[in-house]
């Protein structure tokens, strides 16, 4: 996802070499361990890399993200939290899927929103991240890729890139 969209941002070709995430685990005051920051690494020395791009994220924070862990999901429980995200906080739905080697022996799926710019708000992106393998469940959410695009539109019309 994250090399879709800076390809689309900037108009580059990225390599599967390009972007790196990096995961760091963060012990709570409770006791309570989890995911706590994610960061994306986009390499100087990569061929597609150019000062503005960086310049650009900073600006817009369009990387940045708070992400929620379900971690005994039903079928049930994500379609009420979906609708509720869709039709209470106005997020729309840009991607997501299964991934067999993160998250455990059953994998984990991952589900992808931005907000839609008629639901105003400091955070714009949203990840829901659940243990095991719910394609099955998540195949009845439709991707909203046209409301997607026009909410990245509204994003970006705060900074212009040529400006940066």
């Amino acid at each position: 996802m994250v090399r879709r969209r800076l390809s689309e941002r900037y108009e580059i070709e990225l390599t599967e070499g390009d972007i790196h995430i990096a995961r760091t685990h963060l012990q709570l005051p409770n006791g309570r361990r989890h995911a706590a920051v994610e960061v994306f690494l986009f390499p100087r020395d990569s061929p597609a890399f150019d000062g503005k791009i960086e310049k650009s994220e900073a600006l817009r924070d369009f990387e940045c993200h708070t992400a929620f862990t379900v971690n005994h999901p039903t079928a049930e429980l994500l379609a009420v939290l979906i609708a509720a995200w869709r039709t209470e906080a106005g997020l729309l739905r840009e991607g997501g899927g299964y991934n067999p080697y993160q998250g455990g022996p059953e994998g984990s799926t991952v589900l992808y929103f931005v907000r839609d710019q008629e639901y105003p708000g400091r955070r714009r992106r949203f990840e829901l991240h659940c243990a095991g393998d719910h394609r099955t469940a998540i195949v009845q959410v439709p991707l909203e890729i046209e409301a997607v695009d026009r909410a990245y539109d509204a994003w970006q019309e705060g900074v212009s890139y040529a400006s940066v």
